[in-house]
């Protein structure tokens, strides 16, 4: 069967004049600038229904709710096959907002939702306002909003307009008794209770006992993202860590350590989507890096080189294997600033959110090191279609000591792992030069770099119900101080990546395979890995 349908093309017409009647809120010459049209060129009705839109948004902002816009084609005489467009504008009642309610928030209280509505009861119907709040409490991550959320009534004799907000809660509050597994962690037992919505008052509460081959550890946290019921974040948390990580690479430098310390946090609302914070920082390390012998008792020190050891006592075992030992104390003021557009804080699909932070240690505020650390960030979640989603991350940092004291060694950067560089063991990824070797201190231990950068970039589809598949390319590198950002040292790779969205966990279950095209001797080409949580 052949479907033929015809086409009558007729006329092309130039655009000729654009009048704009019936505005008296604004000026008509005002609106006029609102329309990216020009006399003499081709009429484009979606130009024109633009600006039509911009129109309508313009006075729904301002409370007149009820107006809309008209365009119609008026044949010029003068000038063949064009029109002039005579926009006729219907302004309406301007509105204020009644009565605002909430409907099915079984557990959270009315006002941590109603707190993030940027409008009072009274003041006019900023239609525009208004969606930027339905995005704000959807962006809470524990009151989910219905396909068609709002129910509006409205009092055309006091013009007002009553508005209910349609919602559902959402499983944000995570106990979990058991066991697990990762590639970091490798085999643990853990309870975790983490909540984002305290008792429906949307405090923020994490308590965490883990125990594994590699180590344990105990966290609390604890934030109130609006102190005293203003914009104003404050919080902190404590922990105690014990790792060791010698088991789970073929790196040359595994290491244990254990730390314990705390946070606290103050920050302030700016805009919408912005806060700005400042952390002050406590952390007590003591970290053992084992060095494997690299060169025979009479082979000539280069650099970057492994540890030299000198010549064995006759007789006497030596160890493949020798720790050396780096502890200290650092406390640290962080301040920072922080955006966040996303639709959703652990499965978003369209939003960007970055940050710039800058970390000083020493000084004024004791501890053993002085360093400053300027970091940054960026994330985009773009929607394809429907079922796809393009996401992207970048980010990157610098360590610059200060008053001639190094930085810690355990605080430079390494990269690798599913948190960064998939297709890459964890923290393998350290500073080298082209040929592969790396850089050690006088110890004999490899160096992590002073500053780092890293991309990355994801196709995700939607398969359906909690099921994700993603296709990655990750790239990035750390550098020691001498390479400054060498580009051409870039390490990358890429894979497929299964993620599995559950309610009783609030971050994704992980299967990902990664491969590493250009490995050194000493790597992998590729590998498999599982876990819990998200690179970004």
């Amino acid at each position: 069967m052949v479907v033929t349908i015809p086409v009558q093309e007729g006329k092309q017409f130039k655009m000729g004049n654009l009048s704009i009647t019936g505005a008296t809120v604004f000026p008509a010459e005002g609106l006029r600038k609102l329309y990216d049209v020009k006399p003499g060129k081709i009429y484009n009705y979606s130009k024109v229904e633009d600006g039509n839109e911009a129109v309508r948004n313009l006075y729904q902002a301002r409370g007149y709710i009820y107006s809309y816009t008209n365009q119609a084609l008026v044949d010029r005489k003068d000038k063949p096959n064009t029109v002039d467009v005579v926009v006729s504008v219907y302004e309406g009642d301007r509105f204020r907002l009644g009565r605002l309610e909430f409907v099915g928030n079984t557990k959270t209280q009315d006002k941590v939702m109603r707190r993030e509505i940027r409008l009072f009861e009274g003041d006019w119907m900023d239609m525009s306002l208004f969606k930027k709040s339905m995005f704000k409490v959807n962006q809470l991550g524990y009151f989910k909003l219905k396909e068609d959320p709002l129910d509006f009534k409205f009092d055309d004799k006091n013009k007002l307009v009553n508005v209910t907000i349609k919602g559902e809660e959402t499983g944000r509050t995570d106990v979990q008794f058991g066991f697990g597994y990762s590639e970091l962690e490798g085999f643990f037992g853990q309870f975790m209770f983490n909540t984002r919505n305290f008792l429906g008052r949307g405090e923020i509460i994490g308590v965490g006992l883990q125990s594994g081959a590699t180590g344990k550890s105990y966290t609390l946290s604890f934030s109130e993202p609006y102190f005293l019921d203003k914009r104003m974040l404050v919080g902190g948390s404590i922990y105690n860590q014990t790792v060791d990580y010698s088991g789970l690479t073929n790196s040359l430098s595994d290491y244990m350590r254990k730390g314990k310390g705390g946070t606290l946090v103050w920050g302030l609302g700016v805009s919408d989507f912005g806060q700005f914070s400042v952390t002050y920082g406590y952390d007590d390390v003591y970290a053992s890096y084992s060095v494997l012998r690299t060169l025979g008792p009479d082979s000539p020190i280069t650099y970057p080189h492994g540890r030299p050891f000198p010549t064995p006592y006759t007789g006497i075992l030596t160890e493949d294997k020798f720790h050396e030992v780096y502890s200290g104390v650092t406390s640290s003021l962080t301040p920072a600033y922080g955006y966040d557009s996303r639709d959703d804080p652990f499965d978003p699909s369209q939003g960007i959110s970055y940050y710039l932070r800058v970390r000083y240690a020493g000084g004024p505020l004791g501890g053993d090191f002085d360093y400053l650390k300027p970091e940054w960030g960026a994330t985009l979640f773009h929607p394809l279609s429907k079922r796809t989603i393009f996401a992207a991350n970048f980010e990157g940092g610098i360590e610059k000591s200060l008053n001639g004291v190094a930085i810690p060694f355990y605080d430079r950067y390494r990269l690798g792992g599913e948190r960064s560089l998939r297709g890459f063991e964890w923290y393998s990824v350290l500073p080298r030069t082209k040929t592969g070797a790396y850089f050690v201190d006088a110890n004999g231990v490899q160096l992590g770099g002073d500053r780092y950068l890293q991309l990355n970039l994801e196709y995700q589809i939607k398969v359906g119900g909690p099921l994700k598949l993603i296709f990655f390319s990750d790239l990035g590198n750390t550098w020691y101080e001498t390479q400054g950002w060498d580009l051409g040292l870039m390490r990358y790779s890429y894979g497929a990546e299964l993620r599995i969205f559950l309610p009783i966990f609030q971050a994704p279950l992980r299967f990902i395979y990664g491969i590493n095209p250009r490995p050194f001797p000493d790597e992998k080409r590729s590998n498999f890995q599982f876990s819990i949580g998200s690179t970004f």
